[in-house]
């Protein structure tokens, strides 16, 4: 299983449901780090910190977007959804998730499609 294999281990207790540890991860760290604490990143972590980058720059773009800070069609929101298809598929070959890889490649390839489209019309 997958959350079994990728749990995160804190103070040698293994959190076996994804879910739980992401919502209290980031408050241990920062009250280890609070209290003179050091903190060690694992492989599990690092897998799990590509995937949700990922899913920040996503979020991010259609959030920009639709208050209108960007608009669809500009570099800004394609360079995000491009650096959230490449964090997201670097996550999906690690955990081996083929069909997520296809979707992240297919979108990253719109991104940079637009890219492309705008380098040309500014050059």
């Amino acid at each position: 299983m997958l959350q079994q294999r990728y749990g995160i281990v804190i103070d040698g207790i293994k959190l076996c449901s994804l879910d739980t540890a992401r919502l209290c991860y980031i408050v241990f760290l920062a009250e280890k780090l609070q209290n003179g604490g050091s903190v060690t990143m694992n492989a599990n972590f690092l897998i799990e910190a590509l995937g949700w980058s990922g899913n920040i720059c996503f979020a991010a773009s259609y959030i920009l977007c639709a208050r209108g800070k960007i608009t669809g069609t500009g570099f800004m929101f394609s360079a995000l959804n491009v650096a959230g298809a490449t964090l997201y598929s670097i996550y999906a070959i690690v955990l081996g998730m083929l069909p997520i890889l296809a979707l992240e490649l297919f979108m990253g390839s719109i991104g940079l499609y637009f890219i492309f489209k705008i380098y040309l019309k500014r050059s």
